[in-house]
């Protein structure tokens, strides 16, 4: 895939080509459609409802109002996120509606784009990432979705462990913890890397810290109940969703199984792939590293109970940063085409009839989520195996 991109210097008659496949003009492009998008849904509609949740969550949080109650007259849907997330907010919440969420979508773009670029990937795979989000990063900034300053909250959590800044990426990752539970998997990644139970500790630690934000607007007693509330949110039945696993499962097959036999089979895939990366823990490569965290990236979403649509921008994301590794295999590009087409392009609004007819009543996600889950682990087995035979024969 990547080596039919044009290279510079096989363009240097045509400007336009030139600048078209360089990563400045693919940030531009996310950065105008950012701004693209905020106009359609501020100035030629209403519908950032995910927006007012998060901004009325601070002045409830600061009226000592139940967050998690509905407020019918303020938006529809309910707040679902901690009371950490709520203080965090308020930078966003302070300023007008329309020119906070302005400022939430363009921080929470420029987080993402920034981690991107701090990757250690070749400009033609930077440059395949940055085009196929459009479809996926797109939709969460039109949604005003917390998930685009997740995964890049993500990212750059992998970033600070590869550059061995283990005190920064427990601070960072302990925080996205307060906006979504699922960066905690990558505590699973301290493991490769020196001083991980530092690591553990300090990241236990700036959790208990982080916890404590809301203490400057509520008292001790309202900070206990309102975690209470979380936890009672978290673990019930109101943020079960379609588009994991056991979703797809119980809603589109008709077929009703515990949770935890789902919690179960994904802990043991997980727990397979980290075995055989600890196998050659000190020798491993960056690709190999990088795949593991591209890999969580996938699973966390979907083997999550509370995985939406606009989520799998995390899942995708970890695909296009593994497939450029792999992009030379045809039978690795064409399982990755297929994901791709199930995943993002035939759900988009390229193809309507497929998002009216099939999709809407088979959400194929989550299988094409456990192809790609089953294709990494495979290749990695591949991967040890090769060493040991190249191992032997020398």
């Amino acid at each position: 895939m990547l080596e039919y991109l044009p290279a510079e210097k096989k363009n240097k008659g045509n400007k336009f080509l030139k600048y078209l496949f360089t990563v400045k003009s693919w940030v531009i492009l996310h950065l105008i459609l950012t701004l693209f998008y905020w106009l359609q849904i501020s100035i030629f509609s209403t519908h950032y409802n995910n927006f007012l949740v998060f901004r009325s969550s601070f002045y409830h949080l600061l009226g000592h109002k139940n967050l998690y109650i509905a407020y019918p007259s303020e938006y529809f849907d309910a707040y679902l996120y901690s009371p950490v997330f709520a203080f965090l907010v308020a930078p966003f919440a302070w300023l007008p509606v329309k020119a906070g969420l302005l400022v939430w979508l363009f921080f929470s773009v420029m987080v993402l784009l920034a981690a991107l670029l701090k990757l250690s990937l070749k400009r033609e795979h930077t440059v395949m990432i940055l085009g196929l989000l459009v479809f996926d990063l797109g939709n969460n900034i039109q949604l005003a979705q917390a998930n685009i300053i997740v995964l890049g909250g993500m990212i750059w959590c992998f970033y600070f462990l590869e550059k061995g800044k283990n005190l920064k990426f427990a601070l960072l990752c302990a925080l996205l913890f307060w906006i979504k539970v699922y960066p905690a998997a990558l505590m699973l990644m301290c493991f490769f890397y020196n001083k991980s139970l530092r690591t553990f500790a300090w990241f236990f630690v700036f959790i208990f810290l982080w916890g404590l934000l809301p203490l400057t607007f509520i008292s001790p007693h309202e900070l206990i109940a309102i975690c209470s509330n979380w936890w009672d949110i978290l673990t019930g039945s109101s943020i079960l969703e379609h588009y994991s696993i056991m979703g797809f499962f119980s809603y589109q097959l008709k077929l009703i199984y515990p949770e935890w036999y789902f919690a179960l089979a994904g802990i043991i895939l997980l727990a397979v792939y980290h075995y055989f990366l600890m196998y050659k823990k000190r020798n491993l490569r960056y690709e190999e590293r990088i795949s593991f965290f591209s890999f969580l990236l996938i699973w966390v979403v979907v083997f999550s109970r509370a995985a939406e649509a606009a989520t799998y921008l995390l899942a995708t994301t970890g695909m296009y940063i593994w497939m450029g590794f792999h992009y030379h295999r045809n039978i690795i590009l064409a399982i990755f085409l297929i994901t791709f087409s199930s995943i993002t392009l035939l759900t988009s609004d390229l193809f309507p009839f497929f998002i009216n007819y099939f999709f809407k009543g088979l959400m194929l996600r989550p299988v094409a989520g456990i192809a790609f889950l089953l294709l990494i682990l495979f290749c990695c087995i591949s991967s040890i195996n090769r060493d040991k035979r190249n191992l032997n024969e020398y």
